[in-house]
């Protein structure tokens, strides 16, 4: 908006005060939800396209519970890439609505792999929850086990 007012009011003898005017205008909260909007789907794609390029990936797991007690878990992705660059960012948080059982924690998270299409193959381990892991002995639905990890978290 101020680049158009710029070149409106380029030769206007009032152009500063136009401009500080402009500036002053406040969005409207349908343009601030729509930019916030915008925001979010911008990093998502991002997050998307980074984990269709790298070459492997961890998951750093936590369990905790909101204000509202609800249960839920916090997932963090590290990504390797071909150059050996690493890159960590904020996955997703899954409320647990009922038990927070190994077995629940991982149909809750397989879920939320297939709704995303999340790369499993790529998949190198998952840190922190015991109990998922075990939970996987009884599924063929994720490509890991629990002796073969390697902790990308830690670097």
């Amino acid at each position: 908006m101020t680049a158009v007012a710029e070149t409106l009011f380029k030769d206007h003898k009032s152009q500063a005060e136009i401009m500080s005017a402009i500036a002053d205008v406040q969005l409207s909260a349908n343009t601030v939800a729509r930019r916030v909007s915008l925001l979010a789907s911008d990093a998502i794609g991002q997050l998307e396209r980074d984990m269709e390029r790298c070459t492997w990936f961890s998951l750093q797991c936590d369990e905790s519970v909101d204000l509202s007690d609800t249960a839920q878990l916090a997932v963090f992705i590290r990504m390797v890439f071909v150059d050996f660059s690493s890159k960590e960012e904020f996955l997703t948080l899954l409320p647990l609505k009922t038990t927070t059982r190994g077995v629940d924690i991982y149909n809750v998270f397989k879920t939320y792999c297939v709704e995303k299409r999340v790369p499993l193959e790529k998949l190198a381990s998952i840190d922190r929850i015991q109990s998922f892991l075990q939970s996987h002995r009884y599924s063929q639905g994720l490509p890991i086990t629990p002796a073969g990890c390697i902790d990308l978290h830690q670097g």
